[in-house]
């Protein structure tokens, strides 16, 4: 089922089911108050569960593993991968596949577009070379509206700010295939290499500032506590060394025996205006020096953002995404089977996804939106769904154990058959059919 979005398309109600499974199982068997017979099948079934998707993602991420392999740019070198544009672009489709089984979901433009300056807790202006990139994509999950404090004025200004903040953040990014950029703007970036990042609590007014090489650069604001400062500090200085420059260049052609002799009082005013040429340079360069410190430290605070928060990068990155969204269908399946067991008689779809809904509202105090649908396409392959005209009903937890069990050694045969790792090798597995 389709959330519903605001009225910059953004989901209202985020997918992602915040507890555990083993929490869940446990939550799931206090709401009826089941007997240790009942709760030690329930956990036999979300353990078949738990193996069954495993089974079939443990293919996955050996497919995503396995393309990846000419985009990686952890590969030896430092010049061009044997990766392109083209492949980079493919590859992000298929991993979007597991991106959204794992509830993740990608993000508006109007959400990444966000003023990093206005919003966040980095709060600096960021410049991001676009050239530099042939595709860039941004996925979230758990986007939740929290509120934390921002500090100001060094640390004596504070301010309590509401803003949407993501539970997991993925940054994924194609270079350029573009040679003519100067290596300046190119950076670090290898031509036909895919950037996959990670990153963990990051507020939606601070996804501009994931890019490998963001670039701060100063807020008017601070432009004009530095730059007022300056100007007037300065103007008095200029104005009393002005008259004094046409005297220093006499000075200076008598010593270089261009001009005359000069007199002991256009000495003086010479050395006055060396003295004032000399204050108005000091000045000037202190103030240059606060300009340089404040843009330090906004871009520190830009890498220890990126830095404190990032969770995998690149070929690592598949075991966390793999593994959520195994974890995801699990929880899906898991409480899909559990209402539906526990029910008077048959659900409708729109009965299911209520009920579920609510008792997740309850119990986690969100407003998730339960992906019914795709839980009951899940039971259904898994073997443990009943379905007439339109309503649903589980399958007995023996009869459905029974059938978890037949499925994992159909789906292990087909694993472990000669010619399955070529399948593998060929971005296809039998197994995952038998689920999908």
């Amino acid at each position: 089922m389709t959330g519903t979005t605001d009225s910059a398309g953004v989901p209202e109600r985020d997918r992602f089911i915040p507890i555990g499974k083993a929490d869940l199982v446990d939550a799931l068997a206090r709401r009826k108050g089941l007997d240790e017979d009942r709760v030690a099948l329930l956990e036999s079934l979300a353990r078949w569960f738990s193996l069954l998707f495993h089974l079939e993602f443990f293919a996955q991420r050996e497919v995503l593993k396995d393309r990846y392999t000419v985009l990686d740019p952890d590969q030896p070198g430092d010049g061009p991968v044997p990766g392109s544009l083209p492949q980079a672009v493919e590859f992000l489709d298929q991993l979007e596949k597991s991106l959204q089984a794992a509830n993740f979901r990608r993000l508006t433009e109007q959400e990444v577009g966000v003023d990093s300056a206005a919003a966040g807790r980095v709060r600096a202006r960021v410049v991001v070379p676009h050239t530099t990139y042939g595709a860039v994509r941004f996925y979230g999950r758990g986007r939740w509206m929290q509120t934390y404090t921002l500090k100001s004025f060094f640390g004596l200004r504070k301010q309590l700010v509401k803003e949407p903040v993501y539970d997991f953040v993925v940054f994924a990014a194609a270079a350029a295939d573009d040679s003519t950029l100067a290596p300046r703007e190119r950076g670090r970036l290898r031509p036909g290499a895919l950037y996959l990042k990670l990153f963990r609590d990051i507020p939606q007014g601070d996804l501009t500032t994931l890019y490998p090489n963001a670039r701060v650069v100063m807020k008017l604001f601070d432009k004009l506590v530095i730059g007022v400062p300056a100007i007037v500090g300065g103007l008095p200085i200029l104005i009393n060394i002005v008259p004094t420059v046409t005297v220093l260049l006499i000075v200076l052609g008598a010593y270089l025996g261009i001009s005359g002799t000069v007199e002991e009082d256009s000495l003086k005013q010479a050395l006055a205006a060396l003295s004032g040429l000399g204050a108005l340079g000091g000045f000037l360069l202190r103030q240059w020096t606060k300009y340089e410190r404040q843009k330090l430290r906004y871009q520190k605070q830009v890498l220890d953002n990126a830095y404190f928060n990032t969770i995998n990068n690149n070929r690592g990155f598949f075991d966390f995404v793999i593994g959520a969204s195994e974890d995801s269908e699990v929880k899906e399946a898991i409480l899909a089977y559990v209402f539906l067991s526990e029910a008077d008689g048959p659900l409708s779809e729109a009965e299911l996804d209520s009920r579920i809904e609510c008792w997740l509202r309850v119990e986690t105090g969100k407003d998730i939106d339960f992906e019914v649908d795709d839980a009951l396409r899940k039971l259904r392959a898994l073997g443990v769904l009943v379905e007439r005209d339109g309503r649903f009903s589980a399958v007995p937890g023996l009869d459905a154990e029974a059938a978890c069990r037949a499925l994992w050694a159909r789906m292990a045969e087909e694993v472990t058959r000669p010619g399955a790792e070529a399948l593998i090798g060929g971005h296809e597995t039998r197994a995952q059919g038998v689920l999908t």
